[in-house]
């Protein structure tokens, strides 16, 4: 992985015998002792409630074994014992145990959509399709496109390569759970109103990959047809802007592939005025939260005392993409406004 959140951390702690139960696992520092989940739980419940427990036996229950684990008073004594604490300050050694439980899990999650990204990518470069499916049909099977493998040199045309993205994009999303989860409808509306942000946001990572300055299709033509720059032959300017601007930003943010991927699952999941059932967006909601704490965790590791500024710059990039995708969706309705026999791709989302 490039710039991987595994090299930025230190080593997981390994772990150890519950200081209490002994039989428990702890995976790092709670109330100043190394304690198993469920020690944690019971001490932090016996400090709120200040129950009265009672032994009965003469208060050995936790001090000669085999314990009698199963009397209350002698496993908080215990806990006392190892002066475990609720106002217990976090050491170097807790924050630094409980930082790397976190990094455990969002490496794994990052391991995935590295993968399934790179996959998404290899399949875009290698495969097109004349297949011309609209919106529904692909959603109910994406296996419907068939898919012709490219011959070296082969040249594909910029309404070619904008269906090819965007479905690229969709496949990748429907791999995941929550967006199965989703009914049609709210599919469709989701796709409609998301995929040309999510599939503009990953030109543009696709672009700074390849070390371009102006975002253009892999064969090195323009992204937009002849047609379309010859209506705004007069004023490029809107054209260019949304070729060369956020590139630029990438380039100056210096963006990771982690960040990118957190990001472009944050920005599609963001249910901004979508006529969606609420259903589903509780389910989009808790993906942002997901993603939105993954990358925050991300910058925390990679950027340390700069996560918080770091963090709200690249959130920044959500207005400043919806801005230019608005922007693609106004020149190709002034195309086909200009030209209404145009010959669009049957699924669009201009």
């Amino acid at each position: 992985m490039n710039s991987t959140i595994v090299n930025t951390v230190m080593p997981t702690n390994e772990p150890t015998p519950c200081e209490v139960c002994v039989e428990g696992t702890s995976y790092g520092y709670y109330y100043n002792a190394r304690v198993c989940h469920s020690c944690k739980t019971f001490f932090y419940r016996s400090t709120v409630s200040e129950k009265n427990y009672k032994c009965q036996k003469v208060q050995t229950c936790y001090t000669t074994t085999p314990f009698i684990r199963k009397c209350k008073l002698c496993r908080f004594q215990k806990c006392k014992t190892i002066e475990m604490r609720r106002d217990a300050p976090l050491t170097k050694a807790m924050r630094k145990a409980s930082q790397n439980r976190k990094m455990k899990k969002i490496t794994t999650i990052l391991k995935k959509l590295i993968v399934m990204d790179s996959k998404r990518e290899k399949q875009l470069k290698t495969f097109y399709s004349l297949d011309d499916e609209n919106l529904e049909s692909i959603l109910k099977s994406s296996r419907r496109v068939r898919k012709i493998e490219k011959v070296p040199g082969q040249v594909t045309t910029s309404n070619e390569w904008t269906f090819l993205t965007i479905f690229s994009h969709i496949t990748f999303l429907l791999e995941f759970d929550f967006i199965r989860n989703l009914s049609m409808e709210d599919k469709k509306v989701l796709f409609l109103n998301r995929a040309l942000e999510f599939t503009y946001f990953g030109e543009l990572w696709r672009t700074k990959k390849e070390r371009q300055r102006m975002l253009i299709t892999p064969g090195g033509t323009t992204i937009y047809p002849d047609e379309l720059i010859s209506i705004f032959r007069e004023n490029p300017k809107m054209l260019d802007s949304i070729c060369t601007d956020l590139v630029e930003t990438l380039y100056e943010l210096d963006i990771t592939r982690e960040e990118y991927c957190l990001l472009n699952l944050i920005f599609f999941c963001y249910p901004v005025n979508q006529d969606i059932s609420n259903s589903s967006k509780t389910i989009l909601n808790k993906q942002v939260n997901l993603y939105g704490k993954q990358l925050l965790l991300y910058c925390q590791a990679k950027y340390r005392m700069d996560a918080p500024a770091r963090y709200g710059k690249l959130m920044s990039l959500f207005e400043a993409i919806n801005k230019k995708t608005s922007q693609l969706r106004t020149i190709f309705m002034v195309l086909q406004m200009n030209i209404p026999q145009f010959p669009f791709r049957n699924f669009d989302l201009s």
